[in-house]
């Protein structure tokens, strides 16, 4: 099933499909927060990010882009470094604490030990939570792996939007993304490329209404995914929000908003892990964590594009489909053959013990 088709069935399944907030009651001092059953996106794992800062002395950080980070495993957090982490906020002593809503309501609060700087010249930064670990409840994402174009061959070179009657449309993966009034979006990709040297984005684009046209048509399934869009996004206030995509039922994480591009975390794995260690070393951890990368499966073959060049995928898939039939039918014959060849052993030797009685 491909990331289009999921994403469909998520939608056309949900009990209100334009039901954008994730949280019916949203306490994130206490343990009364209630995920919202109604959303679209209700069976998504938003644990893993977090949803509100406070200070070392009990106060609310106000900020909305002090909120925003995505955990990567149970120590280290994904944030945007331009949402200023790196920056002692006036009367808002450091250490902060980041709060995690368990799927029950529950909350997490950690204090941030530490935070890496910039990674590798991108807008990405990590934080280094304080023990213990986030529990089991709380999920840490998976990425895509760094050779995601080879599985994923449809998420290539980033492209100009150009709603021109010539435009030719081509099919691009749907993304999910949050944002500061706790929201569960429908996006979509671009593309990614590397826009300087050694630095890779993500283009994320969302629907506005119904500013949605004909050229911003994602599948063949659905006309458009614009009721799932709540006004201009990303705004401000929105950067470090993560930005994922919907493989086998699992979000994986893409990057975080810092304006319609997002750094591409697959594009810093060896940089993002060395932080990940460093971070550890100093301040005392020893588990060693690093970046988990999600399984593909076997590579495509083929880009997927809208119109006939889809059809064409399609009738390659199909051709592929014929193919393994005839492979188990010829496997199918090739045992009977060997099972005859067997029985035909079997006789020769009933012969010749036939031969030796007599």
């Amino acid at each position: 099933m491909s990331v289009h088709d999921q994403l469909d069935d998520l939608l056309e399944e949900s009990p209100q499909g334009d039901f954008l907030d994730i949280f019916t009651t949203f306490s994130p001092g206490d343990d009364n927060s209630e995920y919202n059953e109604d959303c679209w996106a209700a069976s998504l794992d938003f644990t893993g990010r977090s949803w509100r800062s406070y200070a070392a002395n009990g106060v609310e950080i106000g900020s909305p882009t002090v909120s925003n980070g995505t955990a990567v495993s149970p120590r280290h957090v994904i944030v945007a470094r331009h949402s200023k982490w790196h920056v002692v906020y006036g009367d808002w002593p450091a250490p902060w604490k980041l709060t995690f809503i368990a799927a029950d309501g529950t909350r997490h609060q950690r204090t941030i030990l530490g935070w890496s700087g910039q990674v590798a010249g991108s807008d990405i930064q990590l934080l280094y939570l304080a023990p213990p670990d986030l529990p089991s409840e709380i999920a840490n994402y998976k990425i895509l792996p760094a050779n995601y174009g080879n599985y994923l061959s449809y998420m290539g070179p980033g492209l100009t939007l150009n709603v021109g009657p010539d435009y030719e449309v081509r099919i691009r993966p749907p993304a999910i993304a949050t944002c500061q009034h706790r929201l569960a979006h429908v996006a979509e990709v671009y593309g990614v490329d590397e826009w300087i040297a050694d630095q890779w984005r993500i283009a994320i684009a969302t629907f506005i209404g119904s500013a949605s046209s004909e050229p911003w048509r994602m599948s063949g399934h659905r006309n458009a995914y614009s009721t799932y869009e709540y006004g201009a996004f990303p705004a401000t206030g929105d950067s470090g929000h993560p930005v994922f995509m919907l493989l086998g039922g699992e979000i994986v994480l893409l990057g975080c908003w810092t304006s319609l591009y997002c750094p591409f975390v697959s594009g810093y794995i060896d940089a993002i892990n060395a932080a990940m260690l460093a971070l550890e070393q100093t301040y005392g951890g020893s588990d060693g964590y690093q970046l988990q990368t999600i399984a593909l499966g076997q590579p495509l073959h083929a880009d997927r594009l809208q119109g006939h060049a889809a059809g064409s995928r399609q009738s390659q898939i199909h051709a592929a489909g014929c193919g393994q039939s005839q492979i188990h039918a010829a496997a199918s014959l090739c045992g009977e053959v060997h099972a005859a060849a067997s029985l035909q052993n079997q006789v020769h030797a009933a012969g010749s013990v036939r031969s030796q009685v007599a």
